[in-house]
Protein backbone atom coordinates (compact mmCIF):
# COMPACT_ATOMS: atom_id res chain seq x y z
CA UNK A 1 0.00 0.00 0.00
CA UNK A 2 1.49 3.60 -1.11
CA UNK A 3 1.98 5.66 2.08
CA UNK A 4 -0.82 9.12 2.32
CA UNK A 5 0.61 11.97 1.32
CA UNK A 6 2.24 14.29 4.06
CA UNK A 7 1.97 17.34 1.97
CA UNK A 8 -0.16 19.80 3.63
CA UNK A 9 -3.37 20.01 1.27
CA UNK A 10 -3.84 24.26 1.89
CA UNK A 11 0.11 24.49 1.13
CA UNK A 12 -0.69 22.41 -1.70
CA UNK A 13 -3.64 24.77 -2.98
CA UNK A 14 -1.57 28.07 -2.45
CA UNK A 15 1.06 26.46 -4.78
CA UNK A 16 -1.30 25.41 -7.71
CA UNK A 17 -3.32 28.81 -7.59
CA UNK A 18 0.02 30.83 -7.73
CA UNK A 19 1.39 28.29 -10.92
CA UNK A 20 -2.04 29.02 -12.52
CA UNK A 21 -1.83 32.98 -11.55
CA UNK A 22 1.72 33.04 -13.07
CA UNK A 23 0.48 31.43 -16.43
CA UNK A 24 -2.45 33.74 -16.68
CA UNK A 25 -0.51 36.91 -16.11
CA UNK A 26 2.30 35.82 -18.26
CA UNK A 27 -0.36 35.20 -20.99
CA UNK A 28 -2.11 38.51 -19.89
CA UNK A 29 1.05 40.33 -20.27
CA UNK A 30 1.93 38.72 -23.90
CA UNK A 31 -1.62 39.84 -24.89
CA UNK A 32 -1.38 43.53 -23.88
CA UNK A 33 2.39 43.38 -25.11
CA UNK A 34 1.41 42.45 -28.49
CA UNK A 35 -1.61 44.85 -28.25
CA UNK A 36 0.48 48.07 -27.15
CA UNK A 37 3.52 46.88 -30.09
CA UNK A 38 0.45 46.64 -32.87
CA UNK A 39 -0.30 50.10 -31.54
CA UNK A 40 2.84 51.86 -31.28
CA UNK A 41 4.03 50.38 -34.84
CA UNK A 42 0.88 51.86 -36.11
CA UNK A 43 0.51 54.93 -34.63
CA UNK A 44 4.25 55.39 -35.52
CA UNK A 45 3.98 53.92 -39.16
CA UNK A 46 1.11 56.89 -39.50
CA UNK A 47 3.15 59.57 -38.00
CA UNK A 48 6.27 58.59 -40.48
CA UNK A 49 3.76 58.81 -43.42
CA UNK A 50 2.20 61.87 -41.95
CA UNK A 51 5.75 63.20 -41.71
CA UNK A 52 6.58 62.20 -45.50
CA UNK A 53 3.43 63.68 -46.73
CA UNK A 54 4.28 66.60 -45.41
CA UNK A 55 7.97 67.38 -46.55
CA UNK A 56 7.12 65.90 -49.81
CA UNK A 57 4.33 68.12 -50.30
CA UNK A 58 6.65 71.19 -49.57
CA UNK A 59 9.17 69.84 -51.56
CA UNK A 60 6.56 70.20 -54.74
CA UNK A 61 5.68 73.55 -53.62
CA UNK A 62 9.11 74.25 -53.73
CA UNK A 63 10.40 72.50 -56.83
CA UNK A 64 7.07 73.51 -59.05
CA UNK A 65 8.18 76.99 -60.28
CA UNK A 66 11.58 75.67 -60.54
CA UNK A 67 10.35 72.98 -62.76
CA UNK A 68 8.40 75.17 -64.47
CA UNK A 69 10.81 77.14 -65.29
CA UNK A 70 12.89 74.56 -66.20
CA UNK A 71 10.29 73.00 -68.67
CA UNK A 72 10.13 77.10 -70.50
CA UNK A 73 13.72 76.73 -70.88
CA UNK A 74 14.37 73.93 -72.47
CA UNK A 75 10.77 74.37 -74.50
CA UNK A 76 12.34 77.73 -75.31
CA UNK A 77 15.63 76.35 -76.73
CA UNK A 78 14.24 73.54 -78.29
CA UNK A 79 11.94 76.26 -80.32
CA UNK A 80 15.10 78.37 -80.99
CA UNK A 81 16.67 75.20 -82.33
CA UNK A 82 13.89 74.07 -84.87
CA UNK A 83 13.26 77.83 -85.61
CA UNK A 84 17.31 78.34 -86.70
CA UNK A 85 17.10 75.28 -88.74
CA UNK A 86 13.87 75.90 -90.22
CA UNK A 87 15.46 79.48 -91.18
CA UNK A 88 18.25 77.86 -92.97
CA UNK A 89 16.45 75.35 -94.69
CA UNK A 90 13.99 78.52 -96.18
CA UNK A 91 17.16 80.03 -97.33
CA UNK A 92 18.23 76.76 -98.96
CA UNK A 93 21.69 78.08 -100.18
CA UNK A 94 22.05 75.00 -101.27
CA UNK A 95 20.86 71.06 -101.38
CA UNK A 96 23.50 70.40 -98.79
CA UNK A 97 21.88 73.21 -96.08
CA UNK A 98 18.92 72.12 -96.82
CA UNK A 99 19.92 68.51 -95.45
CA UNK A 100 21.82 69.34 -92.87
CA UNK A 101 19.43 72.02 -91.51
CA UNK A 102 16.32 69.13 -91.78
CA UNK A 103 19.01 66.82 -89.77
CA UNK A 104 20.12 69.25 -87.11
CA UNK A 105 16.12 69.55 -86.65
CA UNK A 106 15.73 65.91 -86.34
CA UNK A 107 18.55 65.17 -84.17
CA UNK A 108 17.05 67.62 -81.56
CA UNK A 109 13.62 65.34 -81.27
CA UNK A 110 15.45 61.48 -81.51
CA UNK A 111 18.82 60.11 -80.33
CA UNK A 112 19.91 59.28 -84.07
CA UNK A 113 18.90 60.22 -87.67
CA UNK A 114 20.13 60.16 -91.57
CA UNK A 115 18.40 61.61 -94.62
CA UNK A 116 18.37 58.87 -97.40
CA UNK A 117 17.68 60.33 -101.28
CA UNK A 118 16.36 58.62 -104.14
CA UNK A 119 17.92 57.71 -107.26
CA UNK A 120 15.85 56.01 -109.89
CA UNK A 121 15.51 52.20 -108.49
CA UNK A 122 18.25 53.44 -105.49
CA UNK A 123 18.83 54.98 -101.86
CA UNK A 124 21.56 57.56 -101.14
CA UNK A 125 22.66 58.32 -97.90
CA UNK A 126 23.16 62.07 -97.37
CA UNK A 127 23.94 62.46 -93.90
CA UNK A 128 23.31 61.65 -90.65
CA UNK A 129 23.13 62.74 -87.10
CA UNK A 130 24.00 60.61 -83.81
CA UNK A 131 26.32 57.86 -85.46
CA UNK A 132 29.27 56.69 -83.34
CA UNK A 133 32.57 56.47 -84.83
CA UNK A 134 32.67 52.76 -85.45
CA UNK A 135 29.73 53.15 -87.39
CA UNK A 136 30.34 51.46 -91.33
CA UNK A 137 28.78 53.61 -93.80
CA UNK A 138 27.04 51.60 -96.74
CA UNK A 139 27.75 52.31 -100.11
CA UNK A 140 26.93 54.92 -102.13
CA UNK A 141 23.88 53.15 -103.99
CA UNK A 142 21.56 50.75 -102.29
CA UNK A 143 18.49 49.35 -104.09
CA UNK A 144 15.34 50.42 -102.12
CA UNK A 145 13.98 46.82 -103.42
CA UNK A 146 15.84 45.42 -101.03
CA UNK A 147 15.05 47.66 -98.15
CA UNK A 148 11.19 46.61 -97.82
CA UNK A 149 10.65 49.17 -94.76
CA UNK A 150 12.16 51.92 -97.59
CA UNK A 151 10.01 50.80 -100.53
CA UNK A 152 6.79 50.66 -98.53
CA UNK A 153 7.50 54.61 -97.07
CA UNK A 154 8.21 55.85 -101.22
CA UNK A 155 5.76 53.64 -102.31
CA UNK A 156 2.70 55.36 -100.12
CA UNK A 157 4.20 58.21 -99.25
CA UNK A 158 3.13 57.61 -95.05
CA UNK A 159 5.67 57.08 -92.38
CA UNK A 160 6.12 53.88 -91.18
CA UNK A 161 7.56 52.38 -87.82
CA UNK A 162 10.19 49.72 -89.38
CA UNK A 163 12.18 47.04 -86.88
CA UNK A 164 15.65 47.84 -87.16
CA UNK A 165 16.99 44.59 -88.62
CA UNK A 166 17.94 43.38 -92.11
CA UNK A 167 15.22 42.22 -93.43
CA UNK A 168 13.26 45.27 -93.40
CA UNK A 169 16.24 48.06 -93.72
CA UNK A 170 18.43 45.64 -95.77
CA UNK A 171 21.88 44.46 -94.07
CA UNK A 172 24.08 47.60 -95.14
CA UNK A 173 21.74 50.23 -93.59
CA UNK A 174 20.83 47.82 -90.35
CA UNK A 175 24.73 47.42 -89.89
CA UNK A 176 25.10 51.18 -90.22
CA UNK A 177 22.72 51.94 -87.61
CA UNK A 178 23.19 48.51 -85.61
CA UNK A 179 20.83 46.14 -86.13
CA UNK A 180 18.20 45.06 -82.92
CA UNK A 181 15.60 43.13 -83.17
CA UNK A 182 13.36 44.97 -80.75
CA UNK A 183 14.06 48.02 -81.67
CA UNK A 184 11.99 50.16 -84.32
CA UNK A 185 12.79 53.24 -86.16
CA UNK A 186 10.54 55.93 -87.90
CA UNK A 187 10.84 56.33 -91.32
CA UNK A 188 8.92 60.04 -92.45
CA UNK A 189 8.52 60.86 -96.63
CA UNK A 190 9.58 63.74 -97.91
CA UNK A 191 7.12 64.77 -100.27
CA UNK A 192 6.80 67.57 -103.06
CA UNK A 193 3.76 67.38 -104.83
CA UNK A 194 3.23 63.21 -105.61
CA UNK A 195 6.68 62.29 -105.92
CA UNK A 196 8.66 61.09 -102.66
CA UNK A 197 12.40 62.05 -103.49
CA UNK A 198 13.78 61.36 -100.16
CA UNK A 199 13.36 59.41 -96.53
CA UNK A 200 14.11 60.91 -93.36
CA UNK A 201 14.87 57.81 -90.91
CA UNK A 202 15.12 58.98 -86.65
CA UNK A 203 15.45 56.31 -83.75
CA UNK A 204 14.00 56.40 -80.30
CA UNK A 205 11.55 59.77 -81.57
CA UNK A 206 10.97 61.75 -78.41
CA UNK A 207 7.30 62.49 -80.44
CA UNK A 208 7.25 60.60 -84.26
CA UNK A 209 4.35 63.91 -84.74
CA UNK A 210 7.43 65.95 -84.27
CA UNK A 211 9.63 64.11 -86.95
CA UNK A 212 7.11 63.70 -89.61
CA UNK A 213 6.05 67.65 -89.33
CA UNK A 214 9.97 68.58 -89.95
CA UNK A 215 10.16 65.98 -93.02
CA UNK A 216 6.28 67.57 -93.94
CA UNK A 217 8.09 71.44 -93.99
CA UNK A 218 11.31 70.24 -95.46
CA UNK A 219 9.19 68.68 -98.32
CA UNK A 220 7.29 71.96 -98.59
CA UNK A 221 10.18 73.94 -98.92
CA UNK A 222 12.15 71.70 -101.18
CA UNK A 223 8.80 71.95 -103.49
CA UNK A 224 8.65 75.47 -103.50
CA UNK A 225 12.26 75.96 -103.99
CA UNK A 226 12.08 73.65 -107.00
CA UNK A 227 9.10 75.20 -108.52
CA UNK A 228 11.30 78.13 -108.45
CA UNK A 229 14.71 77.39 -109.15
CA UNK A 230 13.99 73.55 -110.76
CA UNK A 231 16.78 71.57 -111.50
CA UNK A 232 18.13 72.91 -108.21
CA UNK A 233 22.42 71.93 -108.25
CA UNK A 234 24.71 72.07 -105.01
CA UNK A 235 27.39 69.71 -103.51
CA UNK A 236 25.72 66.74 -102.96
CA UNK A 237 24.69 63.72 -104.71
CA UNK A 238 22.38 63.38 -107.39
CA UNK A 239 18.61 62.44 -106.42
CA UNK A 240 15.79 60.93 -108.64
CA UNK A 241 12.22 61.17 -107.52
CA UNK A 242 9.71 58.56 -107.48
CA UNK A 243 6.25 58.44 -107.78
CA UNK A 244 3.67 58.15 -105.48
CA UNK A 245 2.14 55.01 -106.39
CA UNK A 246 -1.06 52.79 -104.18
CA UNK A 247 -0.09 48.96 -102.57
CA UNK A 248 -2.03 46.73 -105.58
CA UNK A 249 -0.29 48.90 -108.39
CA UNK A 250 2.93 48.00 -109.83
CA UNK A 251 6.11 50.17 -109.40
CA UNK A 252 5.94 52.56 -112.53
CA UNK A 253 9.68 52.64 -114.55
CA UNK A 254 11.59 56.52 -113.52
CA UNK A 255 10.31 59.03 -115.38
CA UNK A 256 13.62 61.01 -116.23
CA UNK A 257 11.52 64.35 -117.15
CA UNK A 258 10.43 64.00 -113.90
CA UNK A 259 14.02 63.71 -112.06
CA UNK A 260 14.87 65.72 -109.06
CA UNK A 261 18.50 66.70 -108.92
CA UNK A 262 19.76 66.83 -105.55
CA UNK A 263 23.04 68.51 -105.93
CA UNK A 264 25.30 68.13 -108.78
CA UNK A 265 24.47 66.15 -111.55
CA UNK A 266 26.21 62.72 -112.77
CA UNK A 267 28.62 63.08 -115.29
CA UNK A 268 27.04 64.21 -118.81
CA UNK A 269 26.80 61.10 -121.42
CA UNK A 270 29.61 61.54 -123.49
CA UNK A 271 29.62 61.24 -127.10
CA UNK A 272 32.78 60.17 -128.03
CA UNK A 273 34.00 56.61 -127.74
CA UNK A 274 36.94 57.38 -125.78
CA UNK A 275 34.61 59.78 -123.05
CA UNK A 276 32.39 57.22 -122.90
CA UNK A 277 35.30 54.38 -122.43
CA UNK A 278 36.63 56.78 -119.44
CA UNK A 279 33.44 57.05 -117.67
CA UNK A 280 33.14 53.17 -117.97
CA UNK A 281 36.81 52.70 -116.45
CA UNK A 282 35.92 55.04 -113.85
CA UNK A 283 32.77 53.73 -112.43
CA UNK A 284 34.07 50.29 -112.32
CA UNK A 285 37.44 51.26 -110.49
CA UNK A 286 35.63 53.31 -108.17
CA UNK A 287 32.99 50.82 -107.39
CA UNK A 288 36.03 48.11 -106.89
CA UNK A 289 37.06 50.60 -104.56
CA UNK A 290 33.83 51.15 -102.43
CA UNK A 291 34.01 46.73 -102.22
CA UNK A 292 36.90 46.64 -100.98
CA UNK A 293 37.84 49.36 -98.33
CA UNK A 294 34.70 49.51 -96.77
CA UNK A 295 36.30 50.31 -92.93
CA UNK A 296 38.62 52.83 -94.18
CA UNK A 297 35.79 54.50 -96.50
CA UNK A 298 33.59 54.69 -93.59
CA UNK A 299 36.56 56.32 -91.35
CA UNK A 300 37.93 58.20 -93.85
CA UNK A 301 34.03 59.93 -94.71
CA UNK A 302 33.92 60.31 -90.96
CA UNK A 303 37.09 62.37 -90.83
CA UNK A 304 36.74 64.10 -93.61
CA UNK A 305 40.14 62.22 -95.36
CA UNK A 306 39.09 60.29 -97.71
CA UNK A 307 42.06 60.60 -99.79
CA UNK A 308 44.57 60.52 -97.28
CA UNK A 309 43.12 57.29 -96.16
CA UNK A 310 43.30 55.52 -99.55
CA UNK A 311 46.08 57.65 -100.84
CA UNK A 312 48.18 54.63 -102.05
CA UNK A 313 44.33 53.63 -104.18
CA UNK A 314 43.45 56.69 -105.65
CA UNK A 315 46.93 57.69 -106.73
CA UNK A 316 47.45 54.11 -108.06
CA UNK A 317 43.57 54.84 -110.18
CA UNK A 318 44.42 58.84 -111.02
CA UNK A 319 47.38 57.31 -112.53
CA UNK A 320 46.24 54.50 -114.58
CA UNK A 321 43.46 56.66 -115.60
CA UNK A 322 46.06 59.46 -116.77
CA UNK A 323 47.96 56.70 -118.57
CA UNK A 324 45.04 55.41 -120.67
CA UNK A 325 42.84 58.45 -121.02
CA UNK A 326 44.88 61.39 -121.38
CA UNK A 327 43.51 64.57 -122.96
CA UNK A 328 39.92 63.20 -121.84
CA UNK A 329 37.94 64.75 -119.60
CA UNK A 330 38.51 64.36 -116.26
CA UNK A 331 35.39 61.28 -115.35
CA UNK A 332 37.62 59.73 -112.65
CA UNK A 333 37.37 62.65 -110.61
CA UNK A 334 34.09 63.40 -110.80
CA UNK A 335 32.81 59.63 -110.10
CA UNK A 336 35.60 59.94 -106.85
CA UNK A 337 33.34 62.69 -105.94
CA UNK A 338 29.69 61.84 -106.87
CA UNK A 339 29.96 58.02 -105.40
CA UNK A 340 32.76 57.82 -102.76
CA UNK A 341 32.34 61.59 -101.47
CA UNK A 342 28.59 61.07 -101.53
CA UNK A 343 28.90 64.27 -103.51
CA UNK A 344 30.38 66.33 -101.13
CA UNK A 345 34.41 67.06 -102.52
CA UNK A 346 35.39 68.27 -98.88
CA UNK A 347 35.13 64.82 -97.66
CA UNK A 348 38.06 64.30 -100.05
CA UNK A 349 40.21 66.22 -97.58
CA UNK A 350 42.38 69.40 -97.91
CA UNK A 351 45.57 66.93 -99.30
CA UNK A 352 43.76 65.84 -102.26
CA UNK A 353 45.19 66.93 -105.58
CA UNK A 354 41.97 67.80 -107.50
CA UNK A 355 41.12 66.81 -111.25
CA UNK A 356 43.60 64.57 -113.07
CA UNK A 357 45.34 67.12 -115.25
Amino acid sequence: MSEPSTRDPVIELLDNTQRDTNELVSALCQVQTDRVRELIGRDLRDQIVQILESRFSQLELTLRPRMARARLEVARGLAQVLNECFMRMRRFESDRHWCDAMLDAASAMCRRCAFFSVRGADLCIQGARGLDAKAAFPPAEIPYSAAPAFDRVIATAKSFQAARCAAELSAPIANMFGAEGEGRALLAPIITEERVPGVLYAEDTVDPSAIELIAALAGAILEKHLKLFEPVRSTSGATRAVSVRKDDEPAPPPDPARTLEIAAPAPPRAEDPAQLAAERFARVEVARLLLANPPAISRGRRDRNLYATLRPAIDALRSAYHVRFHGVRDSLHLELVRTLALGDASLLGREYPGPVS
